[in-house]
């Protein structure tokens, strides 16, 4: 009997929202394991990543040769390897997707969403709290 693991795409644009997801899920499955990568019916949502530099009166210079290697090409392309998405193009195909999973991605509004945080925390609480492991 084959496991459904539903993809939750988010974003540098990143994917896998919980483990098992995306790559994983499409990695497992390709080494035999009895897995389904799915997508839900009704859309993947999904946030981006960044990184930023701190404005600072001394910034040591490793923190630049960092952050121009985080935005490169080399980067983008290990990014890949466990994110199905990236926010550059030319880094490859998306391997182990029967479909562009951007045709995916639900439209997300960030305002809507910051204006309504209490309500959606609150209502994710008690639709799917109970369901959580209970804290040591």
């Amino acid at each position: 009997m084959k496991k459904k693991i539903c993809i939750a795409l988010i974003g540098a644009l990143t994917a896998a929202a919980f483990a098992g997801c995306s790559g994983g899920g499409s990695s497992q499955r390709d080494k035999g394991a009895p897995v389904e990568v799915i997508f839900p019916e009704e859309g993947s949502g999904w946030d981006l990543e960044a990184n930023a530099l701190m404005k600072k009166e001394e910034i040591n210079p490793a923190a630049y040769t960092f952050l121009d290697w985080a935005i490169s090409d080399e980067a983008m392309d290990l990014y890949r390897v466990n994110y199905p998405i990236v926010t550059v193009e030319n880094t490859g195909t998306y391997e182990g997707y029967d479909s562009n999973p951007l045709d995916q991605l639900i439209d997300n509004d960030f305002s809507w969403a910051a204006e309504n945080r209490e309500n959606i925390l609150n209502e994710w609480m008690e639709k799917y709290d109970s369901k959580s492991e209970a804290e040591s």
